[in-house]
């Protein structure tokens, strides 16, 4: 009966935790949809080699052959370039949202976010915090606080429909 009732749980969490990336999908695809304008050239260009190296380094760790990944280069340099535009596009809008509503990031919150990926990852706060500084900064975690909770703003705040979610019910 316990064991029932933990997946009972688990369950209903991956439910909620689907309608809640369906609601992230559709508020950031209607945000793409009704926002217009062009990108920066050389911040395209340096997101498409960011998103072309996470590309090839999630292929390689699922054991993909350099050979493979070589022969879909032209298919990958077209994937990372869209995901960058994508990404860019929407952090871009967000960065505006977050500025409209004074949404900001409080030192709290990036120690909070420091310390809870050092128990998610195992390590000391001291470790964590070098892995971070070698990997974008504390910057990184700023802007990916800030954006998460702009987003959390949105779905606060606009009403979005849930239909598909609804419908992927087992």
């Amino acid at each position: 009966a316990e064991l029932r009732a933990m997946v009972a749980h688990d369950l209903e969490h991956e439910k909620e935790h689907a309608i809640e990336q369906a609601k992230e999908s559709q508020i950031v695809k209607a945000l793409q949809e009704q926002t217009q304008f062009d990108l920066p050239t050389q911040l395209l260009r340096n997101e498409t080699r960011r998103a072309l190296g996470e590309l090839v380094q999630r292929n390689r760790q699922r054991g993909v052959p350099d050979e493979m990944l070589k022969s879909k280069e032209k298919e990958l340099v077209e994937g990372a370039g869209s995901l960058a535009a994508h990404r860019l596009k929407t952090n871009f809008i967000l960065h505006r949202i977050a500025e409209a509503e004074k949404i900001q990031v409080a030192p709290e919150e990036v120690e909070e976010r420091i310390r809870n990926q050092a128990a998610q990852y195992n390590v000391s706060l001291e470790k964590m915090r070098k892995e971070i500084d070698e990997h974008g900064g504390i910057n990184g975690v700023v802007e990916e606080i800030l954006l998460g909770k702009t987003i959390d703003f949105l779905k606060a705040n606009v009403s979005v429909k849930t239909e598909a979610a609804e419908q992927r019910k087992p």
